[in-house]
Parts: C-alpha cells; sequence; structure tokens
C-alpha cells in the first residue's frame, strides 16, 4: 500500500499509511512488551524452573530490544516500498558490523550481559537512524498523542504487572 500510493505521488496517503502502521504496531507490540518484560522471572520459572531466574533481566532487556528491532523492521519496509532497498541493506549491514564490534567488546567485559547491551543499543539505534530518514523523507512518523496514549497505557501495564506479579499459571493466562 505505501508503495503503490508513494509511486502514485499521492503524499497524504502514504503519509497516512505510515502513521496508521506505527499506531497498529505499537497498539501490538508495546502491551506484549510491556507485559514479558514485567513477568520475565515468573514465566521463566513456569517454563523453566527455577534454576533459570537468573535469565530474567536477560530476557527483559531482549525482549525491548526485539521490540525495538520490530520497529526497525517496520521502517525498512518503508524504506523499501519507497525504491530504496540498497538503503535499508546499507542499514542492515552497517548494524551488523557494529553489533559485532560491540559483541566483541562488551563480552570479555560482562559475559551474557554484553550480548543483551550489544542487542539493545544496536537495535535501538537501527530504528533510531531508519526512522530519522523516514521522518525526514515524509516529515511524519507517528502521531504523537495516539502513540502516547499507547506508551502510557504499556507503562502502566508494565507498572501492574511489575507491581502486582502475576503467580503460576496466571502469567500464562495474562498472554
Amino acid at each position: 500500500a505505501i508503495s503503490s500510493a508513494y509511486a502514485a505521488g499521492n503524499m497524504e496517503l502514504t503519509k497516512s499509511y505510515i502513521t496508521k502502521s506505527f499506531r497498529y504496531l505499537l497498539l501490538l507490540l508495546l502491551p506484549i512488551t510491556a507485559v514479558l518484560a514485567a513477568t520475565a522471572s515468573q514465566v521463566l520459572g513456569i517454563l523453566y524452573g527455577v534454576s533459570y531466574l537468573e535469565a530474567a533481566p536477560v530476557l527483559m532487556l531482549l525482549t525491548i530490544s526485539a521490540a525495538f528491532l520490530a520497529l526497525f523492521v517496520t521502517l525498512s519496509s518503508i524504506i523499501d516500498g519507497i525504491g530504496k532497498p540498497v538503503l535499508t541493506m546499507g542499514i542492515t549491514v552497517f548494524f551488523i558490523l557494529l553489533l559485532s564490534a560491540l559483541n566483541y567488546y562488551f563480552i570479555p567485559a560482562l559475559g551474557i550481559m554484553g550480548v543483551v547491551y550489544s542487542s539493545l543499543i544496536t537495535a535501538l539505534l537501527a530504528c533510531s537512524i531508519a526512522g530519522a530518514y523516514v521522518y525526514g523523507k515524509f516529515k511524519v512518523l507517528f502521531s504523537w498523542r495516539s502513540n502516547l496514549n499507547i506508551i502510557v497505557a504499556s507503562l502502566l501495564i508494565f507498572l501492574l504487572a511489575s507491581v502486582r506479579g502475576f503467580q503460576g499459571w496466571y502469567v500464562i493466562i495474562t498472554y
């Protein structure tokens, strides 16, 4: 849809597709990320037992990293849709190299958390660069008001899940 609207020269429709894509993605992605990040230790306890509870911070941060990667994939699809797949490839290759360099630096010093930090930094930067390009090209990325509501609701979900917590199989039912 974005590629056809862009090819037809309909910038308003293209901008509408971009904002709607982000709204729907964030509407699904952020609450799921919030719940999984907040209940990482409970999920690990249910699925793998008590001996894996130490991995909860890893799961929590990798969940956030995966959310940024999902946003990057959406942004990359937009960039591809406007006929710039080489740009998407360049951004991806650059960040693979950056991820490798960060892993080389962080893993010896921080172990598994080095991988987590490398992934989080790389995903955030990739998302930011692709987002900056899309914003620069179309002067729109998302609706501030709509996405602010989604972000606030997701933060509340995170806080409630963190404070209240879910016990036993109720965590799985929450998903």
